[in-house]
């Protein structure tokens, strides 16, 4: 076909009126707008059949292509919504879908046309599915390969590379630079970056929040102050800490978890009841009964918080449902990725980055990598005669938005405040892993409640009530190398001669002449060759001698005694108590003269590991008896 050009200015201002329908004031709909005006008769249209996708048209087109992944094209709808489309499933009602309201378009893009009889002239009578589908498929491939890991920001909080923080309130963008000043946007692609439009979320305060006594923080620190804790000076700032970090989420290097815990009627349902006011309505991701998928789900490219109530270790001791949500929590403090299959071999990636809340009457058995990542909040009865806040959703939520109105004016000095309470930490003995959730918890209740940034007397301070050694929370947790040497000592092992029984430790210390009233030494070496363990002796470099406990690579008696456990193995294969144990200080494989792995008796020859007396022995000044005769060779 031939003839004057697509009336492009035509179609920009359809657009534009389309754009400033006021929909809260009951305006008229785009359908019953009068369309625009069609290109004269003949003309050429970047839908026609000889077209190919026009860059010209992109800035018309409601939708916005961005990029494609085999299969699979990427696309913002007209509304905003971040659309995956397979090719077989771009048809006429999906294209239809992605333009939305804007759909009368689709007559003015891709017009098609039949001859009026009575008049000669062209008039539209429809659009081109074809014509469309092969466009949006060509603008998509011209962006290139795209997929949405790392490049999609839901709702939720975020930092960008250069320090600003965004706040995606769903319809809104809210961008604070590094130098306090605050910029509002609309949702989709910002740079290499793409925010989807997503149900709107509540809004900062209009203004500035007060610090101090007299600020929303202190107003919600005298209602938590409400329960009964069973370190009232701590754990409420440590819950406060908490709903700040959830508040900010995806922005944080570092989302820490917390756990309520208390019998019935110790108010735990109550809190989860203020928080899900404090954070509004779709703030929270509130569940009982959640399974990881179904948070993978929801969430989504959100980073917004989860709060799980009730969970409780089952009666069956598997754990196997709140396993896998603590799991979840722990990918989510430090923003892992986790990959899953997908439909038609896509392949799915998923990369949470939220503050994570459980409450629960019983914790579960936690490893120590759990452990580590988590602050235990105690609750004990409440006093009958105490008063509970008042928990009206408009006036808890009206402090959830000056709470996040202080972290907008506050964030600049976020990393300083970070950085004071991770240093105090340090020096009371808390690892990295402390400083991370101790030291986020405490600093943001600290941008909670006060404008100055702390001296360091008051971090020291917090950082006393906090002291590695005095945690709860880390009263259970062992080094794995740790809790795989307290696995083997403590398995209990009966003699095949008088079926005595005695945990394996104390058969070694049999077998090394270390424990007084206990069976004869060489009963015990016997016992331990069951086992797949031996005690042998070295001379030091100062002449002394010294025992050490010998374990076997691979051995059945050690195999029954790891079943069941992370440290187990398979038949043939080495087991993976040599990998943990191997950890511990001094622990090393025994050598010949000519410096090669020595090969251990064990009932059968094998390689093994040696273990310091240190770690297996009783306390100095325990033993009574003497070793028998020291074999040097082991």
């Amino acid at each position: 076909m031939s003839g004057a050009p697509v009336d492009i200015d035509s179609i920009r201002a359809a657009r534009g009126a389309a754009r400033e329908i006021d929909l809260s004031s009951g305006g008229s709909s785009p359908e019953s707008d009068a369309p625009p005006q069609p290109p004269p008769s003949g003309a050429s249209t970047p839908g026609s059949d000889e077209s190919t996708a026009d860059d010209a048209l992109c800035p018309l087109v409601p939708v916005t292509p961005l990029g494609v992944s085999r299969q699979t094209y990427y696309y913002l709808d007209a509304m905003g919504h971040l659309i995956s489309i397979h090719a077989e499933k771009l048809g006429r009602s999906t294209i239809e879908s992605l333009f939305q309201d804007k759909a009368f378009l689709l007559d003015q893009f891709w017009p098609r046309r039949s001859q009026n009889k009575n008049t000669g002239e062209w008039e539209i009578v429809g659009w081109k599915p074809e014509a469309a589908r092969r466009w949006l498929q060509i603008a998509a491939a011209k962006r290139g390969a795209w997929n949405p890991q790392d490049r999609v920001r839901g709702r939720g909080a975020w930092c960008d590379a250069d320090g600003s923080l965004v706040l995606h309130l769903g319809d809104q963008l809210v961008v604070v630079h590094p130098d306090g000043a605050i910029d509002l946007r609309d949702p989709g692609v910002v740079g290499e970056l793409v925010y989807p439009l997503g149900p709107r979320l509540p809004r900062p305060a209009s203004k500035r929040a007060a610090a101090g006594p007299d600020g929303p923080a202190a107003d919600l620190l005298r209602a938590l102050k409400t329960w009964a804790w069973r370190r009232p000076d701590i754990d409420p700032y440590l819950l406060l800490g908490w709903i700040g970090a959830a508040l900010l989420g995806g922005a944080l290097r570092w989302r820490p978890v917390v756990w309520l815990t208390g019998g019935h009627g110790t108010g735990k349902s109550t809190l989860q009841e203020l928080l899900r006011y404090l954070f509004g309505p779709g703030g929270l991701l509130q569940s009982s009964d959640a399974t990881p998928a179904g948070i993978r789900q929801v969430q989504g490219h959100d980073s917004l918080p989860v709060a799980i109530d009730e969970a409780e270790p089952d009666g069956e001791g598997n754990n196997n449902r709140i396993n896998a949500q603590i799991k979840l929590a722990r990918d989510a403090a430090s923003g892992a990725i986790s990959v899953r299959g997908g439909a038609g071999h896509e392949p799915q990636k998923f990369t949470l980055q939220c503050a994570t809340l459980f409450s629960s009457i019983l914790i579960p058995p936690l490893l120590p990598q759990d452990a580590s990542r988590l602050a235990i909040l105690q609750l004990d009865q409440i006093d009958p005669s105490q008063s509970l806040p008042d928990l009206s959703p408009e006036a808890i939520g009206k402090i959830g938005q000056q709470l996040l109105r202080r972290l907008i004016n506050g964030w600049a000095r976020w990393p300083v405040v970070l950085e004071s309470y991770r240093a105090a930490l340090w020096r009371v003995g808390h690892s990295h892993r402390g400083q991370d959730v101790f030291g986020t918890l405490l600093a943001m209740s600290e941008l909670l409640l006060y404008d100055a940034n702390p001296e360091p007397s008051a971090c020291d301070v917090w950082a006393d009530h906090l002291a590695a050694s005095g945690l709860s929370e880390l009263d259970n947790t062992l080094h794995d190398e740790h809790a795989c040497l307290n696995h083997l000592l403590s398995t209990s092992w009966a003699s095949i001669h008088d079926r005595k029984s005695m945990p394996i430790g104390s058969w070694a210390a049999c077998a090394a002449g270390q424990l007084p009233d206990g069976p004869d030494s060489g009963i015990a070496a016997r016992l331990l060759l069951e086992i797949g363990l031996k005690v042998v002796w070295e001379r030091n470099q100062g002449g002394a001698i010294e025992s050490w406990l010998a374990v076997a690579n691979t051995h059945a008696g050690l195999a029954k005694v790891f079943q069941n456990s992370r440290w187990a193995s398979r038949p043939g294969t080495g087991g993976g108590w040599v990998q943990a144990l191997l950890r511990l200080p001094g622990a090393r494989r025994p050598v010949g003269r000519d410096g090669k792995p020595k090969t251990i008796w064990f009932g059968c020859a094998c390689k093994g590991i040696i273990i310091p007396s240190d770690f297996w022995l009783p306390e100095r000044g325990q033993a009574e008896t003497a070793p028998p005769p020291p074999p040097l060779d082991v």
